[in-house]
């Protein structure tokens, strides 16, 4: 019985690694697509919803990081081939202060910010299926610069769009409290 087992489990190692030739097929691995050598076609997804993940709080003399994440909450899934290989130029951001008496954004008050582009610039598919997301992390570099009073807080308001000329998506607007960093009490 021992001797029949052996050869039954023996004959199935061999013959799992036994294939046609037809069956075979070379890996292929994308480069990706240079920026400019593409016309990407207009991409309608009213199920993607690009938000802020958290809250919209960072502290003054930090990193400034803010998470956003690209969510498909559709049943379908979404292609995008236009996607940044280098995740946080699938998004720009606009500010602006928030002064007291406002109540909201004014329309012509916007500041882009504006980030060196990693060379050279490539584009991969992005594919988000059903009830997944992508994520990307963008720093506000003018948050490390800032210092605010203890106490105190500095706000403004900010935008989030994505960077792509195949699908025209962005946050709704967004409130962003810069506030002192807590002080470390010592032992």
């Amino acid at each position: 019985m021992k001797t029949s087992l052996a050869a039954f489990i023996a004959a199935a190692v061999i013959g799992a690694g036994c294939g046609s030739a037809d069956e075979e097929r070379p890996m292929k691995i994308g480069l990706g697509v240079p920026d400019g050598y593409v016309q990407y076609e207009k991409i309608t997804a009213p199920d993607l919803y690009l938000d802020l993940v958290g809250k919209p709080v960072l502290y003054a003399g930090g990193d400034g990081a803010l998470i956003f994440s690209l969510r498909n909450a559709g049943a379908k899934e979404v292609v995008i081939k236009e996607w940044f290989r280098n995740e946080p130029e699938n998004l720009k951001l606009r500010v602006q202060p928030f002064l007291p008496g406002m109540t909201g954004p004014d329309p012509e008050a916007w500041i882009e910010l504006e980030e060196p582009v990693q060379k050279p610039v490539i584009h991969y598919p992005l594919t988000l299926m059903p009830d997944n997301q992508a994520m990307i992390v963008k720093h506000l570099e003018f948050v490390g610069k800032m210092r605010v009073t203890p106490g105190m807080e500095r706000r403004f308001f900010l935008q989030a769009r994505l960077n792509l000329k195949s699908l025209d998506l962005a946050t709704e607007t967004i409130v962003l409290r810069i506030i002192p960093k807590p002080i470390k009490e010592k032992k």
